[in-house]
């Protein structure tokens, strides 16, 4: 019965019909059908219809139902926060992964400090930047370019 929740969740997002796939996700709730793959799924038809109101709010849902919190949800709507400029709220999600016991990884820094470039907080990106290393994660090409855009928005080169 899981398996069937998800899969129509997993098939709302690819007809991009993000209110099906969390409507399908809330049915999968009631008969307690929904499994972190659902919410996963709910998250990325969120994302990919750039609803990041409603990625929070599918990630609430997991937290609720206590859920064990799963990477790639987190992820995908913090992403999902980044590409809006939100970051106060992309640095909730992290706050929120963290405490659940999910260490981040370079796609969960590099959308962070995507978010921070976006709102032109470059201090902010320069600190999730330096963080990366103290978590024992290498800066990749991404991790560069977008500490490029954030001196270049900020013109601060010097640094």
């Amino acid at each position: 019965e899981a398996a069937a929740y998800r899969s129509v969740v997993s098939a709302s997002e690819r007809a991009a019909q993000w209110r099906a796939a969390v409507a399908m996700l809330r049915c999968a709730r009631e008969v307690g059908a929904a499994k972190p793959e659902t919410y996963n799924a709910a998250i990325s038809a969120c994302a990919a219809n750039t609803q990041w109101q409603a990625q929070v709010a599918v990630v609430a849902l997991m937290l609720e139902a206590k859920m064990p919190g799963c990477l790639v949800g987190y992820n995908s709507a913090i992403h999902g926060c980044s590409t809006v400029g939100e970051w106060l709220q992309a640095l909730r999600l992290m706050e929120m992964m963290q405490s659940e016991g999910i260490a981040p990884t370079l796609i969960t820094f590099s959308s962070l400090t995507k978010a921070f470039v976006e709102a032109s907080q470059w201090e902010l990106a320069l600190l999730q930047f330096c963080r990366m290393r103290s978590q024992g994660l290498d800066h990749d090409t991404v991790s560069y370019n977008i500490m490029i855009s954030a001196f270049a928005a900020g013109g601060k080169w010097a640094h």
